[in-house]
């Protein structure tokens, strides 16, 4: 299990879509010359799938989604983001928590 920062939750077989903002000191970073990638893994640490990282028009807003087809199994999840920018790359430290529910309508 892994600590985390964020927790959300997420109904099963629906469009998964997590957004950010970037700041420092409460103000939008620009995030032009970043890279951006992002992984979700089991708390077992066993890798269930990357994510699509897209930047939104505004300064400092990413939008995350699963790769087509990808469906979330039905447990609780952790989701961190790697930034690189001029050939370093960091591991942020603020760490997601997803809860997949079970839809009452699935099956």
């Amino acid at each position: 299990m892994y600590n985390h920062q964020h927790t959300i939750e997420y109904n099963h077989s629906t469009t998964f879509g997590y957004g950010c903002r970037c700041s420092k000191n409460g103000e939008p970073v620009d995030v032009s010359d970043y890279q951006f990638s992002a992984k979700i893994r089991d708390g077992n640490g066993k890798f269930i799938t990357d994510l699509i990282i897209s930047k939104q028009q505004k300064i400092g807003l990413l939008h995350f989604s699963l790769p087509p087809n990808t469906t979330l199994p039905i447990k609780t999840l952790y989701m961190d983001v790697r930034v690189a920018k001029d050939g370093v790359e960091r591991v942020s430290n603020h760490r997601v928590r997803i809860i997949v529910n079970r839809v009452v309508t699935d099956g």
